[in-house]
């Protein structure tokens, strides 16, 4: 991987946000060597996340009395 990691955290890397934000940098910057999903994916999964989140919030706030 492009960041040091403990051995276990290089399974679970790719379901952290921060990671397709570096694959989108790597990207923007040309870097081809650190990538490892395209930019349209990184892009979409950090859309779905963000969607995912704010969905959880705007419920969560919608309890308030």
């Amino acid at each position: 991987m492009s960041f040091p990691l403990p051995q276990s955290g290089h399974l679970q890397a790719p379901f952290w946000p921060q990671f397709h934000l570096n694959q989108l940098v790597f990207a923007a910057g040309g870097v081809a060597k650190f990538r490892w999903i395209s930019p349209e994916m990184a892009f979409a999964v950090l859309l779905g996340f963000t969607v995912l989140c704010s969905g959880i919030a705007m419920w969560r706030l919608s309890f308030r009395a």
